[in-house]
């Protein structure tokens, strides 16, 4: 028997990273057995809101947090249960054919007894499939100074190092210890994986959500990706998410006739989310929680008030991707007016309410994009070496 233990981290994009590349293992290797472990219940608890995840996740393997608890129960309780977990987890890598996968989960004791046991076999992960940026990375520290990005951290756990870009610097940091490198493509390319959204498609069109009701059959869809709702430093001192979202769900709402699906993120404040909603007064507007590259089949344009890499799965498919916000000014000009992303966003638009009306009732016809191919060959061999 062959194991693949996914040790997800609590950030949601590790499982947005991992998902598609699974799909693509199973394909290649139909009887591998999958095993999916968070290490909270607070994550679960999100992938479990996303129908769209949870569906692929229990037809490709199960999930299940590190110690099996899904209540609440006493600190004695959980750790034993964590322990018996992990021991568990290190008896099949001895007895069977295991390998572990994992984006810095395994760095830390006792996680990292999960690694001793299996270094050969053990893969890091970089978390975001779609690369590191180093723009993403210098706009924060201009408010943050001081401050350390997870990803400039020095990762052991591991004896095989995945990365989706030459430039994340765990790459730099293994040169010393001449472990083995992969650079691969980013898995939401996958078709394999587009596919199986399109299937998740066709059950959401099937099952009819009030979105997609006769009333509305003739509104153009637009998926609304929404984050953080508090005032943070990269927007304009006079901003919040909140007044962000809420102005241009007005302008939006004033001047089409467009249905609006809000896809929060984890941050997002789903309380405050509702009251913006409720004070707007419109059936126009819903929030979802499937999966964007699933929704992005029904949809036309996709909207956030600043980049998020939620965005690009809609670019993949084809839609008009929109940032629309007000930045502050020192964050424009080190962006040259520009997105922070810039490669996957089709129209930046800062302050111009006019302009993003225009983008709105221009007509529009979704297009296949052209994906690179450029390290579909090293994913492959991946998929090969994982798989046997």
């Amino acid at each position: 028997m062959k194991f693949i233990f996914i040790f997800l981290n609590n950030k949601l994009i590790t499982c947005d990273t991992i998902l598609p590349f699974v799909v693509d293992l199973k394909k290649h290797k139909p009887d591998l057995k999958i095993k999916f472990i968070t290490f909270n219940m607070a994550t679960l608890n999100i992938i479990y809101k996303n129908t769209n995840l949870i569906n692929i996740i229990n037809e490709y393997g199960t999930i299940n947090v590190i110690g099996w608890l899904k209540k609440d129960y006493t600190l004695i309780v959980r750790i034993f249960f964590k322990v018996m977990h992990i021991l568990k987890i290190i008896l099949f890598s001895l007895l069977f054919n295991c390998k572990n996968i994992h984006f810095k989960g395994l760095e830390r004791f006792p996680f990292n007894l999960i690694y001793f046991f299996n270094k050969n076999k053990t893969f890091l992960f970089e978390s975001n499939c779609w690369g590191y940026s180093q723009d993403v990375i210098n706009t924060d520290k201009m408010f943050y100074k001081n401050r350390i990005s997870g990803e400039e951290t020095v990762l052991k756990s591991y004896n095989h190092l995945v990365a989706f870009s030459e430039d994340w610097p765990q790459l730099k940091f293994n040169k010393k210890n001449k472990k083995v490198n992969y650079l691969i493509a980013s898995t939401r390319i996958s078709e394999n994986w587009l596919n199986i959204c399109k299937k998740q498609a066709n059950i959401l069109s099937y099952n009819k959500p009030e979105w997609m009701s006769e009333k509305f059959k003739n509104n153009k869809k637009i998926i609304y990706v929404v984050g953080y709702l508090g005032k943070f430093n990269t927007i304009h001192r006079d901003s919040t998410g909140e007044s962000l979202l809420s102005d241009t769900l007005v302008l939006i709402l004033k001047n089409t006739n467009h249905i609006i699906l809000l896809k929060p993120h984890a941050i997002t404040d789903i309380s405050l989310l509702s009251l913006i909603i409720n004070k707007m007064n419109t059936d126009r507007i819903f929030i979802i929680y499937n999966h964007i590259a699933v929704i992005s089949h029904y949809c036309n344009y996709a909207i956030a008030n600043y980049f998020s890499f939620a965005l690009i799965d809609a670019w993949v498919n084809g839609l008009k991707t929109i940032e629309y916000t007000i930045y502050d000014e020192e964050v424009l000009s080190y962006t040259g007016g520009k997105s922070i992303i810039p490669k996957y966003i089709d129209n930046f638009i800062n302050d111009k309410p006019e302009e993003l009306l225009k983008e709105l009732k221009e007509e529009y016809i979704k297009f296949k994009r052209n994906h690179s191919l450029e390290f579909s060959k090293n994913s492959r061999e991946l998929i090969k070496i994982i798989a046997e």
